[in-house]
């Protein structure tokens, strides 16, 4: 189905290597999932397997041999579709071109399809445009595409972005199905445990400079376990080397340097001088021996680095605080109404989650707080949208952070992101060239500096990559301030919050 030799990827404009020399053979039936943190590449990679064309910003060199018809979900379907109108996305490969041949034919499998991911009834005459419908729904629409279509291969870039639990574990099951064959990048825990039958771990290491790809042939759960023990056997290998070379190193220097006292005593003994020099030069001879093996010793494992990233002291408010309380008679966009008696009501330092179906009004429900909370000058509060482009404006992380005009303030910032993993370049890069767990990222040190105390947060761990999840659920939990979030990320949930609710047509459920 898929065999890449040796690829390696590196960026057009500065040569920041991406990936280095990944090797994978994927029969049919195999689910294969590349992690690693963000910014690493791993988006890159299923472009350049699944639509090399879509990255003129990196070169791939290596071999890549494709076998059947490859279905690609990009990872964000609405940036790209923007203003297109439905009828075009499921004909058409690429926004602004024709439609294939066979095309129109495929869609007699559409509406199962739509079925599939509970879309049933959707009319794809109509006039309307991708960017009309919800996030969920627009991911939901991508995979009702791939559907339709007599794909060999699964290429999904973060495929449960924004959708409900329904859809998610409809999902699951897909990709489960033992003769579906998988590529896929996600941030879900759960879907890696579930569905992963090998791993692709892509790292970067001393301090940012050098790629190293793992493939392992397992699943999630083992390759974590593997991981860790392949890490510490190394470490002990590696230390008890060097400890042994240390004790080698300091007995043949204690016997140079009696030798060497020894020989210069010896001065009026000749053949005793010319026996000490033909031993020093011996000595000399092990020395060199010793350096030779010590450059061949087993490499100390170096650890990804940890995202560091922490809300201030005194950031929160007192437990017994009314934070909200409202009641919406009726919560709709425009015209269209959404649900019927919203009721909520939070407390200082509570933690809740709302869940619900893709377009049923969370993100409405979220705004809608937020232009109730704002006034209040008793409490800070921010919203982290869903859209994150949005929300960015296409500014760089120091410019969004306000960090150009402070030297000061610039220099603290660009700490923070170090922390966070960005290199200097990631730091002026325009939004549109940040990985989507790199914008969630900036996101997320924004509210922190902003010392907000009440957290309204739209699906916050999208594009975050497992291995820094357990940083951003400690960094949650730890949290003295309120959350309301919108998310569907079970490992989130059972991490991090006190409550779940559900919205519907009918309003607010408590679970």
């Amino acid at each position: 189905m898929l065999t890449l030799k040796d690829c390696r990827i590196e960026t057009v404009r500065d040569g920041y290597l991406l990936v280095d020399g990944v090797s994978l053979t994927m029969n049919r039936g195999d689910k294969v999932a590349v992690i690693g943190h963000e910014g690493t590449g791993k988006s890159t990679l299923l472009k350049a397997i699944a639509d090399p064309e879509s990255i003129p910003y990196a070169t791939c060199t290596g071999t890549i041999i494709r076998q059947g018809r490859i279905g690609y979900l990009e990872q964000d379907i609405a940036a790209r579709w923007r203003g297109v109108d439905i009828a075009s996305f499921f004909v058409c490969e690429k926004p602004g071109k024709p439609p294939k041949i066979d095309a129109y034919e495929q869609l007699k499998h559409l509406p199962k399809a739509l079925a599939k991911v509970g879309l049933e009834g959707l009319d794809i005459d109509e006039t309307r445009t991708m960017d009309t419908f919800s996030g969920g729904e627009i991911v939901k629409l991508g995979l009702a595409k791939l559907l339709m279509r007599e794909v060999d291969l699964f290429v999904l870039d973060e495929p449960t972005n924004d959708l409900d639990f329904d859809t998610i574990l409809f999902l699951e099951a897909f990709m489960r199905e033992k003769d579906r064959t998988i590529l896929f990048v996600s941030h879900d825990e759960r879907l890696l445990d579930n569905v992963a039958t090998m791993i692709v771990h892509i790292q970067r290491v001393k301090k940012q400079t050098e790629a190293l790809t793992f493939v392992e042939k397992m699943d999630y759960r083992d390759y974590r376990e593997h991981r860790m023990a392949r890490f510490d056997q190394q470490h002990r290998i590696a230390m008890d080397e060097r400890k042994a070379h240390a004790k080698r190193i300091e007995r043949w220097r204690k016997i140079y340097q009696r030798v060497e006292h020894q020989q210069n005593q010896a001065v009026r003994e000749p053949e005793r001088a010319r026996l000490l020099k033909k031993k020093i030069k011996s000595m000399q001879a092990q020395k060199g021996r010793f350096d030779k093996a010590e450059a061949e010793f087993t490499p100390i494992p170096e650890a990804e680095e940890r995202i560091d990233l922490h809300f201030e002291a005194g950031v929160g408010l007192p437990r017994g605080k009314r934070v909200i309380d409202v009641s919406l008679p009726v919560l709709r966009v425009g015209d269209k109404v959404l649900a019927r008696a919203v009721d909520l009501t939070v407390m200082g330092q509570e933690k809740i989650a709302i869940t619900g179906k893709n377009g049923c009004g969370k993100t409405t429900l979220l705004h809608a707080l937020y232009e109730t909370l704002k006034p209040r000058e008793d409490m800070r509060v921010a919203l982290m949208p869903q859209d994150h482009d949005k929300a960015l404006s296409g500014l760089s992380p120091l410019s969004f952070l306000e960090a150009t005009q402070d030297r000061k303030r610039e220099a603290d910032v660009r700490k923070r992101l170090g922390a966070l993993g960005f290199e200097r370049e990631d730091m002026l890069r325009p939004a549109e060239r940040l990985s989507g767990g790199q914008k969630i990222k900036v996101l997320l040190l924004k509210v922190v500096l902003d010392r907000a105390n009440v957290l309204l947060l739209d699906e916050p761990t999208r594009n975050v990559s497992p291995l820094s999840a357990p940083e951003i659920h400690d960094m949650m939990k730890q949290f003295k301030g309120t959350i309301v979030c919108v998310t569907h990320d079970r490992s989130f949930i059972e991490a991090v919050f006190d409550s779940l609710y559900r919205l519907d047509k009918h309003g607010l459920t408590r679970l």
